[in-house]
């Protein structure tokens, strides 16, 4: 029953190719500049500060940091410039100090992983960036080849506030991995708007790459992350009109 139950949700995603279509320029989608980071940190700080917030708040943490070690933001061109600051200079950086002091000197972020015992996102941050470490992930060059090691996610998973996977998803997105989503509160809202249907992170991970297969033909530039995006942006857009 509960696998019909599950079958009877992605069958339901039928609607979405129509509604992507109509809410959507499908032809000319683009990714915020957020996708562009100059380097493999930068990801892991918008990734772990982005949680549960309003994305203001992380872009400014995420420049904050740039600014004070006079480290470049974007690399919208990929130019050779750039990835070229790595995970063990920023591990490096964070470790002169406590979380605390991170936190107030050089991200301006208090914010915590949650309101319940969470722990300052400065150390859940710097947690992210030494598991990468440990199994040598370095640069943006090395998470072009696709997933993280599946004991480096598991690890990943155990540092609080990180369980449901969210993060290491966007991370991963934000890396260059075009066949993830992000299914945070705005997508699964629009799903359920869309479909009268309540999604699991995974359920929405699925439902998304089938819409984006059943586009292909007509949208062979359509990936996965781009329309999760996409949704993702419609709808902060729509709850900023309300």
């Amino acid at each position: 029953m509960k696998g019909q139950e599950k079958n009877l949700a992605y069958e339901k995603t039928g609607a979405l190719p129509e509604v992507c279509e109509t809410l959507f320029d499908l032809e000319n989608l683009r990714l915020s500049p957020g996708y562009y980071y100059d380097s493999l940190p930068l990801c892991a700080i918008d990734a772990v500060f982005s949680i549960g917030v309003r994305y203001t708040s992380t872009q400014k943490t995420v420049k904050n940091y740039c600014d004070y070690f006079g480290i470049r933001e974007y690399n919208l061109e990929r130019d050779t410039e750039g990835d070229k600051h790595t995970i063990s200079q920023f591990v490096e950086n964070l470790s002169r100090a406590d979380a605390a002091e991170n936190a107030g000197r050089i991200f301006m972020n208090r914010q915590r992983t949650s309101t319940r015992n969470g722990i300052l996102k400065a150390e859940a941050v710097l947690m992210f960036a030494k598991i990468l470490q440990k199994y040598g992930i370095e640069t943006l060059k090395e998470m072009s080849c696709g997933e993280l090691p599946a004991k480096a996610q598991e690890e990943l998973l155990c540092i609080p506030g990180q369980s449901s996977g969210l993060s290491v998803r966007y991370f991963c997105m934000l890396a260059g991995d075009d066949n993830k989503a992000k299914p945070d509160r705005h997508i699964l809202r629009f799903l359920k708007q869309h479909t009268g249907q309540e999604f699991t992170v995974l359920q929405a991970q699925k439902a998304l790459t089938r819409r984006v297969k059943s586009l292909a033909p007509q949208y062979p530039n359509l990936t996965v992350r781009l329309l999760d995006y996409t949704i993702w942006n419609y709808m902060v857009q729509q709850s900023k009109r309300r």
